[in-house]
C-alpha cells in the first residue's frame, strides 16, 4: 500500500465499492501499523476526520478517526484512533439527518440519516480488544467509516446532495445553510 500522492482513491475507483475482509494480526500486524500511519497522514493532510482502508486501496477492515473528535485517551502520542475489525454491540434506534462530506467524493456534501449512539467493539493497533461508547458526531464518523468497509458511499445513502456549485458560491452557500441550519452541525469530510 502506498500513499505517496496527496490523495488516495476517488469515485469511481472500484475499490471504494468492495466489501473489506477482517484483518488478521498474526499475518498482518506490521502491515496494519504502516497502513494506520498512512491513513493518519493522508487524513490530516486533507483535513478529514476519518479515513478507511478502501480509500487508499487496502481492502481490510481498518480505519482511523481524528482524536479531537473523541473523548478517550489515544495510543502512544497518536493524533488518531486506529479501529480494526469493528463490530456494533448495541445501537440506538434514534436517528439524525445531517450533512457530511467524503474525501473520496470531493466537492459535494450529502444529507445522510444515521443512528445517533452506539457501543462498538474493535481491535486497537496492537491487536487488543477494546470497546467504546459513541454518541452524536463521533458516532456519525464511525458509521461513515464503517460504511466504507462495506463498500457503501455516503452518496448512496443521501436524502439530498449539496452540489459543488452551491459550495463554491459563498452567498448561495450561506443562503442554503440558513434554510437548512439544523442539518449543518459539525460539517467536516471523512
Amino acid at each position: 500500500v502506498s500513499t505517496q500522492s496527496t490523495w488516495g482513491l476517488k469515485v469511481p475507483h472500484i475499490a471504494l465499492t468492495k466489501v473489506c475482509t477482517p484483518c488478521t494480526f498474526e499475518l498482518e500486524g506490521k502491515v496494519l501499523a504502516q497502513v494506520a500511519k498512512d491513513l493518519e497522514k493522508l487524513m490530516i493532510e486533507n483535513e478529514g476526520c476519518g479515513l478507511a482502508g478502501p480509500q487508499i486501496g487496502y481492502l481490510k477492515e481498518i480505519f482511523v478517526v481524528a482524536g479531537e473528535h473523541l473523548r478517550i485517551p489515544l495510543q502512544k502520542a497518536s493524533k488518531t484512533l486506529a479501529v480494526i475489525n469493528p463490530r456494533i454491540l448495541e445501537i440506538n434506534k434514534e436517528k439524525a439527518l445531517k450533512y457530511e462530506g467524503c474525501l473520496s467524493l470531493p466537492g459535494e456534501m450529502f444529507l445522510v440519516e444515521r443512528n445517533t449512539s452506539m457501543k462498538l467493539e474493535y481491535l486497537d493497533i496492537e491487536g487488543n480488544k477494546q470497546q467504546i461508547q459513541l454518541d452524536g458526531f463521533p458516532c456519525r464518523i464511525f458509521l461513515h467509516e464503517m460504511d466504507h468497509l462495506k463498500g457503501i458511499l455516503a452518496k448512496s445513502k443521501a436524502k439530498k446532495t449539496l452540489s459543488a456549485e452551491i459550495l463554491q458560491n459563498e452567498s448561495l452557500f450561506q443562503d442554503f445553510v440558513k434554510e437548512n441550519e439544523q442539518h449543518f452541525q459539525h460539517i467536516i469530510s471523512y
